[in-house]
This record gives structure tokens, sequence and C-alpha cells, in this order.
């Protein structure tokens, strides 16, 4: 079976480890996006980058995503999601309290 340049199959269905790449991309868009566990999806949305990256090497992209890289970075440093976001609230969970991981 073979794939096609986009990494779908050749009868239609996706790769599982294009999937796999979606839905952790998904995970990062939406926990930036309501500024909660912005630690652990800047650390996904980074090694997913580099993935692609590494998979796409000699691609003319390669700034992009050292940029959006840098910028996932100093969105959770700079815990932006507990000014634009719901992060505040989210840290103020107990589980959250008991675990700073979840932050």
């Amino acid at each position: 079976m073979g794939t096609n340049h986009d990494g779908s199959l050749a009868h239609g269905a996706l790769d599982p480890a294009a999937l796999a790449a979606l839905a952790g991309l998904g995970f990062v868009a939406v926990a930036l996006l309501f500024g909660v566990l912005s630690r652990a999806a800047a650390a996904i949305g980074i090694v997913l980058f580099f993935a692609t990256w590494a998979s796409h090497a000699g691609s003319l992209d390669t700034g992009v995503r050292a940029l959006v890289a840098v910028v996932l970075l100093v969105l959770a440093a700079s815990r932006a999601g507990d000014t634009w976001g719901f992060g505040r609230r989210w840290d103020a969970l107990p589980l959250v309290r008991r675990h700073r991981w979840l932050r």
C-alpha cells in the first residue's frame, strides 16, 4: 500500500502517523487558544514542528518552523494564558495546584 505526497494512503485513508500529528496540532491550538496546559502545548508543539521539519528536510519553510517554535516558547514562558485566556482560572483548580506540570 503506497502513500501519496500529502501523507494520505493510496486508497484515500490518512496514515495513522499523520492523524496523530494532526491530533497533536489540534491539541496545541486549543490549549493555546484557551490558555490552559500552555507548557505541555508548547513542548508538544515544538516536538511536532521539528518532527515535521525533519521529515521535510530541505524545505524552504525552515525559518517559519523555527519562528513558530520560538513563539510557542514565548507564549509558555510569559504565561500569556493568564492574560488572554483561562490561565488564572485553570491555575486555581486543585488538581493543577497539586500537579504543577499541568500549568
